[in-house]
């Protein structure tokens, strides 16, 4: 009784935590789910052991023992289920991390690089929550979309991108230029990942260099025009797109170029922020031209299966 009270309890905390953050049911249906199945498994091992204890002798012709082991494999089973379906819910969790968070002190033992802290409040990039990776890899052309926007091998010397994510882009990015990928995200796990993934690919820190920084905060931290290329992918629906572009442009050189995708604005898309926050074509290259620093050079562009893209030149 206990065991499920607690269950219970942390499922009510869970369920605040998501409404006060906005998250939408479906993260706590699957919540609901992980939850109940680990208190099956609990109650499964509970109920083995007690048969074990008041009946010592065969019953039915299956012995304690073997009524304890059937029951354990039951406990397994569903302690898998429980496994698979926490897999579905770490995604959602980490996508309640805030855009602007606070460096802790492990940060020093990682060989990356973390941005300064900042005394503004926490700003969040809302229905920004990454889906597990072997789907979302299904859902993006990395190669085929860099193509069709011209980010080809050797067009760009040094490239800062907001948002490596699982290094999806990242990594064929850094492989395409000259000089290295500047690459930044507030998700410590996303930041491995990708270090692993570029790792893997024979990258090292000169090419691909990842850190993690509050950017919406404290800004890119780099000197003005010291890149030639910059990469919005799939960050524009967060509240103050304007200033995030601005950022972006002011690192860039003259003539050089910021390349933002976004899911296409068609509510048949297998992912992407709710409609009512997903820009249309035309709303990005408006806040482009508002930040004063751009002007268009081509767009939209399609870029399937479910993107669209822009390219802008920095005045």
């Amino acid at each position: 009784g206990f065991e499920f009270s607690s269950r219970i309890a942390g499922l009510r905390a869970g369920f605040s935590f998501l409404v006060a953050r906005q998250r939408p049911l479906a993260h706590f249906v699957l919540m609901a789910r992980v939850v109940t199945m680990r208190s099956f498994a609990a109650i499964a091992l509970a109920s083995a052991s007690a048969r074990a204890t008041r009946f010592p002798k065969p019953h039915f012709s299956v012995s304690a023992a073997s009524a304890t082991a059937s029951s354990a494999g039951h406990t397994e089973r569903l302690a898998w289920m429980a496994s698979r379906l926490w897999q579905q819910v770490r995604p959602f969790a980490s996508s309640a991390t805030p855009v602007v968070r606070q460096a802790s002190a492990s940060d020093g033992a990682e060989s990356l690089s973390t941005g300064p802290l900042s005394d503004r409040p926490p700003t969040w990039v809302r229905e920004s929550g990454m889906p597990p990776e072997e789907y979302w890899e299904t859902l993006v052309d990395a190669e085929g979309t860099l193509d069709l926007l011209g980010l080809t091998h050797g067009v760009h010397s040094r490239v800062l991108e907001l948002g490596c994510g699982y290094g999806t882009f990242s990594v064929p990015v850094a492989q395409r230029a000259g000089e290295v990928l500047h690459s930044f995200d507030t998700d410590r796990a996303m930041v491995r990942r990708t270090q692993e993934r570029a790792e893997a690919a024979g990258l090292d820190g000169r090419s691909l260099r990842l850190e993690r920084r509050d950017v919406v905060a404290s800004g890119y931290g780099v000197a003005e025009g010291s890149y030639d290329a910059a990469l919005l992918f799939n960050i524009l629906h967060c509240e103050d797109p304007v200033p995030m572009l601005r950022d972006a442009a002011l690192a860039l050189a003259p003539n050089g170029r910021l390349y933002a995708i976004h899911w296409r604005h068609d509510p048949s898309t297998p992912r992407g922020p709710p409609m009512d926050v997903r820009p249309r074509p035309g709303q990005i290259e408006e806040w482009a031209l508002a930040t004063g620093l751009l002007k268009t050079e081509r767009g939209p562009i399609d870029c399937p299966p479910w993107h669209y893209g822009w390219v802008f030149t920095r005045l």
